[in-house]
């Protein structure tokens, strides 16, 4: 990989940041009407058994980033293997339930919703910008992604092929270049 260029060498923090600054402008304030619109009914949410939160827990890759608790799959995955990993799943368990319900304090919503920042250097100088979700909520999307896999398979396929489908991206690649 080549050296960062001269203005990054010297004042490579200010650098970076003005980078990314340009990739990503401030959003504007949210408009009333995409404003939450308050929790889904209780018949929407599927309810998440501990083995399916055990399942996702486990299907999160070694050694992968944490959010902004600096929370990993890694740490998740050892506490369920402990003397304690019974306990453990059922109140995790209950902290997805009560994410996917929506009925978490919306206090935590910023740190919930939140990603940690990191910058990584590409050839040439640049910088592109990678953003790792909070890992607890990473873990309720991992839970729901399952709870709802064949309905949205039944709903979606034949025109979608990229949900639910084992290697459907690849043969829609592969079928649209032939």
């Amino acid at each position: 990989m080549r050296p960062p260029p001269t203005c990054c060498r010297r004042r490579a923090l200010p650098c970076v940041l003005d980078k990314l600054r340009t990739k990503h402008p401030r959003a504007q304030p949210a408009r009333a009407a995409l404003l939450p619109l308050g929790p889904p009914a209780r018949t929407d949410v599927p309810d998440i058994a501990a083995a399916d939160v055990v399942a996702a827990a486990r299907s999160f890759r070694r050694g992968s980033a944490a959010g902004p608790s600096v929370l990993r799959g890694d740490h998740l995955r050892e506490a369920l293997g402990s003397a304690h990993g019974d306990e453990v799943a059922a109140h995790l368990a209950e902290v997805v339930q009560l994410l996917v319900r929506g009925d978490a304090p919306l206090e935590v919503a910023p740190h919930l919703a939140g990603a940690a920042l990191h910058a990584l250097p590409k050839y040439g100088g640049d910088v592109r910008p990678i953003a790792v979700g909070e890992t607890l909520r990473r873990l309720a999307s991992k839970c729901l992604c399952q709870a709802v896999r064949e309905p949205a398979q039944r709903w979606l396929s034949p025109l979608q092929l990229g949900v639910a489908v084992s290697l459907g991206a690849e043969a829609a690649v592969h079928t649209a270049r032939h």
